[in-house]
């Protein structure tokens, strides 16, 4: 974080003793206190290759032995070798005639993390226990002045990254995801996790800048580019230690940010074998499940309503609260969770959102929900917080942006369609000035007609079908199919139809559509005629039904 322009980060080994050994962790910031030194890297002579012939003269006899920076041996004669046992490591003088190199090591004699070392405060307790006790009167004092704020969750919102202007529904999200939720462990023992995952959407619309805001805003989270990490470098590798030469596994960025939080920038940039999240709607649905809120931002700065350390100081407060949901909070997510699953409709194999509703999202609002109990330092999650964590949740799903399906309407539809129908007058002047030569209906609506027409042909064969094997009907049977005046009926028989201009623009719309049906092959027909109504249609055999 120090490094000066144009400079690059140089990797030291540090040395600790004593009581100073297992102070910090992986991960952690810290600031050594010491002095530089310079060791032999003697490593280099336990390496392939590393091992010297030296000859040495002993009771006038010269023999040869083979050394290396930690054992001696003799392969001269058994006499020989005897005289050399029990000698042990001899030190650097027996590596015999090698370039001995030097490297600069840092051997320490304090160790303060970042946040001992700067008062900054750590959000995250690595064992979380933390009560009341840990925080002092004044800074009890300011909580409660923050909390007594009606509009905190605004302000504490737009004081995260006060530097870009705007993105308040994102600021929302990583002000939830600071808080998260709790830690929940089920009766047969499964661990539901309590944290909160964000993504976030284009390039070039400040993602670094909240990233970057976060890193420096909490002790023990890692920023890492996409530009320079591998899927195994997120998690964990296998390196060779330089020292021994032996086999390692070396923690990723997201091992070393353990409890805390991991911004992985620049997705994109990874190599397509390692890349796990691509550009938003791509983004493969198992790992898509597994964030809480996605958020795609477009192309000033901000008022900061509190400062950073209170804020600091307030979420590490309200993360020692674990809010227990009421019973009206538990009928709200039930709704919510049921107008999630109704909105996820599936038409033609294709859903009309990039991903799909399941537990994992009722387990996202559920998080949500007691984040935001958090935020109001309330030990219950209210209606008002299930609702919050609903429209936020509803806000970040990404629909599909599906366009409208162009229909050609029939010339004289309205004629065609009044011999159709039994007992109907004719409509009246206007409802025939009304209707146009072309028109256009919604992708969903399209995809719902599709289907259940679908469903209607393919129901009135089987019947048809049954019939005939039954009745062992005759030649008049023998055509398959079914008239498109009777799918037009059906289609009409669901409708809530009103009046007769409604009952016509209907009659127009549908048959436009079964004609693009047959144009684009969903539909065939089976048997031509002069009447329109009077033909017979069928299901392509390769249309697969959900």
């Amino acid at each position: 974080d120090e490094i000066p322009a144009g400079s690059m980060p140089r990797s030291i080994d540090v040395i600790l003793r004593h009581e100073n050994v297992e102070q910090a962790k992986a991960g952690d910031r810290v600031v050594f206190t010491g002095a530089l030194i310079v060791v032999p890297d003697v490593s280099r002579f336990g390496k392939n290759g590393g091992e010297n012939v030296v000859a040495a003269r002993r009771g006038g006899t010269c023999r040869s032995r083979y050394t290396n920076a930690f054992t001696i041996r003799s392969n001269v004669g058994e006499n020989s070798s005897h005289g050399m046992e029990g000698e042990g490591v001899r030190g650097l003088k027996a590596t015999g005639v090698k370039e001995l190199t030097y490297k600069t090591a840092f051997l320490a004699c304090s160790v303060q993390t970042m946040a001992q070392r700067f008062d900054r405060v750590s959000i995250r307790s690595e064992m979380g226990e933390e009560t009341e006790n840990d925080f002092s009167e004044d800074e009890l004092e300011s909580i409660r002045l923050m909390k007594a704020d009606a509009d905190r969750y605004m302000k504490m919102a737009k004081s995260l990254c006060p530097s870009v202007y705007g993105h308040d529904e994102i600021r929302k999200g990583i002000l939830l995801m600071l808080f998260g939720g709790v830690h929940k462990t089920t009766n047969e023992g499964i661990k539901l996790r309590g944290d909160i995952n964000i993504c976030i959407g284009d390039p070039s619309t400040a993602k670094s800048q909240f990233l970057k805001y976060i890193v420096q805003f909490l002790p023990r989270a890692i920023y890492t580019s996409g530009k320079v990490s591998t899927a195994a470098g997120l998690t964990a590798s296998v390196s060779r230690d330089p020292d021994t030469g032996e086999y390692c596994v070396e923690a990723g960025a997201l091992m070393l940010s353990d409890n805390g939080i991991c911004c992985i920038d620049e997705f994109d940039k990874m190599d397509p074998a390692d890349q796990t999240l691509k550009y938003n709607v791509n983004i493969s649905a198992p790992i898509m499940s597994r964030f809480d809120l996605f958020f795609v931002v477009s192309n000033g700065m901000l008022e900061q309503a509190y400062p950073e350390e209170a804020l600091q100081k307030y979420i590490k407060f309200a993360r020692t609260l674990n809010p227990v949901i009421s019973p009206d909070a538990k009928r709200m997510m039930v709704a919510c969770y049921r107008k999630l699953r109704e909105n996820d409709v599936s038409s033609n194999g294709q859903s009309n959102i990039a991903y799909r509703i399941t537990v994992r999202q009722l387990e996202s609002m559920i998080r949500l929900s007691e984040a935001l109990a958090r935020i109001d330092l309330d030990e219950t999650v209210q209606v008002v917080h299930v609702q919050e964590a609903y429209r936020l949740l509803n806000k970040s799903i990404i629909h599909v942006d599906t366009q409208n399906i162009d229909l050609d309407v029939v010339p004289q539809l309205a004629t065609d369609e009044e011999e159709a129908t039994d007992g109907s007058d004719a409509v009246d002047s206007q409802a025939q000035v009304d209707i146009g030569t072309s028109g256009s209906i919604t992708f969903e609506r399209f995809a719902w007609i599709q289907k259940a027409l679908s469903r209607f042909i393919r129901d009135k064969e089987d019947e048809m079908e049954a019939f005939k094997q039954t009745q062992e009907a005759g030649d008049d049977m023998a055509t398959c199919g079914v008239l498109q005046g009777e799918v037009v009926t059906f289609y009409l028989a669901q409708q809530d139809i009103n009046s007769e201009h409604q009952l016509a623009m209907e009659r127009k719309m549908i048959v436009s559509v079964v004609d693009k049906l047959v144009k684009d092959g969903f539909l065939q027909v089976v048997e031509e005629d002069d009447e329109i109504q009077d033909r017979y249609l069928t299901v392509h055999p390769n249309y697969a039904f959900e």
